[in-house]
């Protein structure tokens, strides 16, 4: 599945339901780091009843509904940080979203309803350091007939350009990784779905450990070749160059995960 406006491999989209995939369209197309406050129609109707305005079960109610609301756009949120790298800027963390109810009817009968959510994305970059990654990544040159040979260059890009930091200041970004050229795994994973993304090579960023014996948080990719087979690609610790804390796990040697 491909998202036609930035070429993405959206796997997460997929595991959304229908009405947070349509939110996270709608977040899609609105959202630009010079338009960071959208407001957004909700896909289905959230309603509930009470008998009068004072209820005092009316609080417990909007709660219950406002809890549902923030979940949903959570699930979006974090599906779109791993499909779209481009929406590195996104800081979840200081997203803010804002609704209220309407109550009509007469007492016996109010109908409470929630009216279009009001989001606000947080973050920690200017306009002028999302144009400069653009330009970088559209500037990075990925020959190859193959998806194998094309694999085969940006896994390299990336281990020659790249090391593993974990005191940089956008580690965890792209922007770390492809202009600093310093990150953790997150900014190396991130870096190879969005150069696999300008490819048309399938590849999704992959959340689990760093090894069975460690529960040492790792990002790492599965991507997909012509003969239909996902393989995993691991350039974080493929990258022989390491600068990080005393207590964590790296492996010091350079070899292909997906061959």
């Amino acid at each position: 599945v491909m998202n036609t406006n930035a070429k993405s491999y959206r796997y997460y989209y997929e595991q959304l339901n229908e009405t947070e995939k349509q939110i996270y369209d709608e977040i899609l197309e609105k959202v630009t780091i010079q338009n960071r406050e959208i407001t957004i129609k909700w896909p289905e109707k959230i309603e509930f009843e009470t008998v009068t305005r004072q209820d005092p079960e009316l609080e417990e109610k909007k709660q219950q509904c406002s809890e549902e609301v923030k979940q949903r756009i959570q699930n979006v949120l974090d599906a779109l940080i791993q499909d779209e790298p481009q929406f590195f800027w996104m800081d979840i963390g200081t997203t803010t979203e804002k609704w209220s109810f309407q109550g009509t009817g007469i007492i016996g009968n109010i109908v409470w309803t929630m009216k279009p959510v009001e989001v606000s994305i947080g973050t920690n970059y200017t306009s002028e350091q999302v144009q400069e990654l653009n330009r970088r990544v559209e500037g990075i040159d990925i020959p190859g007939e193959t998806r194998q040979q094309k694999l085969d260059v940006m896994h390299r890009y990336l281990c020659e350009l790249i090391e593993y930091d974990e005191t940089a200041p956008h580690a965890h970004e792209p922007y770390g990784a492809l202009i600093e050229g310093r990150a953790v795994c997150e900014g190396y994973a991130r870096s190879l779905k969005w150069l696999c993304d300008r490819a048309g090579i399938p590849c999704v960023c992959v959340v689990g450990t760093a090894s069975q014996e460690e529960s040492v948080p790792h990002l790492w990719n599965y991507v997909q070749m012509e003969d239909g087979k996902w393989y995993a690609v691991d350039t974080t610790w493929d990258d022989p160059i390491y600068i990080g804390s005393s207590n964590s796990t790296k492996q010091n040697e350079y070899k292909h995960q997906y061959l």
